[in-house]
């Protein structure tokens, strides 16, 4: 056996010699843990120097859940652990692991699963002692003040201690109290630092979903407000979690006589551990939210961008490239989706006033050209009759140096004047209401998002056009107005219920194909968020369903002499009616982005 002196290093094996005091940190500020009695064997794990005139180290014992920081010599230098020979005894027993006899993997503040599974061990092993079972057994009145007073027999007193002594033997293999206290001691602490991890987890969802509140999102997904309830709910949290933390029970220097009253202690593990099941219940749950925005917020990105790249602002700039031939489906497409959409409209009209007198005589004529096909639509002569620059275009020279040259200027200046001879008769009609029509057909606002969203599948894929997300949602804002107009009669209502039912049906379709056939491009997250939406779609398929027949059944009821579909459907239904179609509007919004999402994801053919 050697002295320990200073020569103790890391992995050194030492044996207590006087009674050290175990704390969680190399401070002896830090919280006291247990006790050692002389005979406790330690490995040493790491040794700081900076207490003056101590040496502190930081120690596992045998038993892998009880470790902390002890001073190895006190400050009068007197030490508190020898040193052992490395023949002398065997460090590692088969029993490291265990607590009650049984294995308990080792627990962590990071790890709050880990931490309730030993709690509710160690809680259930020492409920069903015999000895507690008696400590907890109700109290007369008269003990009860007794014990108050602490004038309980003698006999008494040294019964219970002994009572409280076998139960905390009964954690220990070795049937140590100390030992068995340690780990209890462990647990309270390892679970107010669960809960204090915890309230770090609440403050950095807190920063990550404020960093997620997006109202592309929000508008496209019909979840106004639920960023903004997930942030609440998270610093709510954090402040809770924080409180109850510093307001748990903790292993105490009074702890070494006598010993802790286990009915009191077990009280204060239930209850910490009642709660961290909570807090870390609602981390999960933010943090599944939190993967949703993101999801949300990933789709509306990929939403817009897949919107912009069949909008008619996109194909209008490839028309205009040098050397692309304008024809006759390239100018039908261009019209189809200018004049679908007033956004789109009016971006189209602020490209081709720009470029109304641009030197280059192709350019000039195919902008000419566009601007005559989009004049048979009644929106866009508004748009161009109301700015002056579409009344006065100019024309292009007719001396050219070649004859297609020429033959291109002469065509320009004809449909030059063609355009001004038909905007000037608009001139005087927009002149009139300009106020209000230039203000709707150039709003910008998250309606025309929403609705430049709904036809952007059928511009990927002409085969989804029939049963197209943007008329159902057209045919469902306008019975929505005949409703309040009190003009909705039965067979309006049925038409569009099956309108509704049939677009859902194919988009849901869409998306479960489009989902088998490139499971690659599918992140969790994006199918989390899109299994949600199919599931509300069903449900929304099965009310529309239910609401033909009520509308059928109410007809009925109202003209029985009449047939059903020539009814006019009452207040009382129209309002719930009305509801439902606003619920199915925004799943349908929802549905439609998630399959934009993966039309565009999916790879060319």
């Amino acid at each position: 056996m050697l002295s320990i002196m200073d020569h103790v290093q890391r992995g050194d094996v030492c044996r207590v010699i006087s009674p050290a005091t175990l704390r969680t940190g190399k401070f002896l500020t830090s919280q006291w843990i247990c006790e050692f009695q002389a005979g406790t064997l330690l490995e040493i794990l790491d040794i700081d120097s900076g207490e003056v005139g101590r040496r502190r180290a930081r120690v596992q014992t045998q038993l892998a859940h009880l470790h902390g920081w002890i001073s190895l010599r006190t400050a009068g230098l007197d030490y508190l652990v020898e040193k052992l020979d490395d023949d002398e005894l065997t460090f590692q027993i088969p029993e490291a692991t265990q607590i009650c006899g049984q294995y308990v993997p080792p627990f962590s503040s990071e790890d709050a699963g880990s931490i309730e599974a030993a709690l509710a061990h160690v809680i259930a092993h020492i409920k069903a002692h015999p000895d507690f079972l008696l400590l907890s057994a109700p109290q007369t009145l008269s003990e009860r003040i007794a014990h108050f007073w602490g004038r309980g027999s003698r006999n008494s007193l040294e019964q219970e201690l002994e009572q409280r002594h076998n139960v905390w033997s009964s954690l220990s293999f070795r049937q140590d109290p100390i030992e068995g206290l340690g780990i209890v001691a462990m647990l309270l602490i390892s679970q107010q630092a669960a809960m204090l991890e915890l309230v770090k987890t609440f403050g950095r969802l807190h920063e990550e979903i404020w960093c997620l509140e997006d109202t592309d999102a929000d508008t496209l997904f019909h979840v106004h407000g639920e960023t903004r309830q997930a942030l609440t709910l998270a610093k709510e949290l954090a402040k809770k979690c924080e409180s109850v933390a510093f307001g748990l029970m903790l292993p105490d220097i009074s702890w070494k006589r006598p010993w802790p009253d286990p009915t009191k202690v077990v009280d204060a593990l239930d209850r910490g551990k009642a709660k961290l099941q909570y807090f870390q219940d609602s981390a999960s749950r933010i943090s599944g939210q939190r993967r949703i925005f993101v999801a949300r917020l990933k789709a509306a990105v990929e939403a817009r961008a897949a919107t912009e790249a069949v909008s008619a602002i996109t194909l209008l700039s490839e028309v205009l490239k040098p050397g692309k031939r304008l024809d006759f489906p390239l100018v039908t497409e261009l019209y189809d989706r200018a004049t679908s959409d007033a956004s789109e409209l009016a971006q189209v009209a602020d490209t081709m006033e720009a470029l109304l007198d641009s030197p280059d005589l192709p350019t000039r004529l195919k902008v000419l050209t566009i601007i005559n096909e989009l004049l048979y639509d009644d929106s866009a002569r508004q748009v161009f009759a109301s700015r002056g620059s579409f009344l006065r275009i100019g024309h292009a020279s007719a001396e050219e140096t070649n004859m297609a040259l020429e033959l291109a200027a002469a065509n320009a200046n004809l449909l030059a004047s063609e355009i001004s001879r038909r905007l000037s008769s608009e001139a005087a009609i927009v002149q009139a209401v300009q106020a209000g029509c230039f203000s709707v057909l150039h709003q910008t606002s998250n309606a025309s998002w929403l609705t430049s969203v709904a036809r952007t599948p059928e511009r990927q894929d002409a085969q989804l056009e029939p049963l197209s997300w943007s008329r159902t949602r057209s045919a469902i804002c306008a019975l929505d107005a005949r409703f309040r107009s009190g003009t909705a009669s039965a067979a309006d209502a049925i038409s569009v219920l099956d309108q509704i039912y049939r677009s859902f049906e194919h988009a849901t379709g869409s998306i479960l194909k489009l989902q088998q056939s490139m499971d690659h491009a599918c992140d969790n997250d994006f199918r989390e968020l899109t299994e949600g939406f199919l599931l509300s779609a069903a449900h929304v398929q099965s009310s529309a369903l239910e609401w033909k027949c009520q509308v059928v059944d109410a007809a009925d009821v109202a003209a029985p002499d009449q047939p059903s579909s020539n009814s006019i459907i009452t207040q009382k239904l129209s309002r719930p009616l009305s509801k439902f179609l606003g619920r199915a509007n925004s799943v349908g919004d929802s549905l439609n982005a998630c399959l934009t999402v993966l039309l565009a994801r999916r790879e060319p053919a």
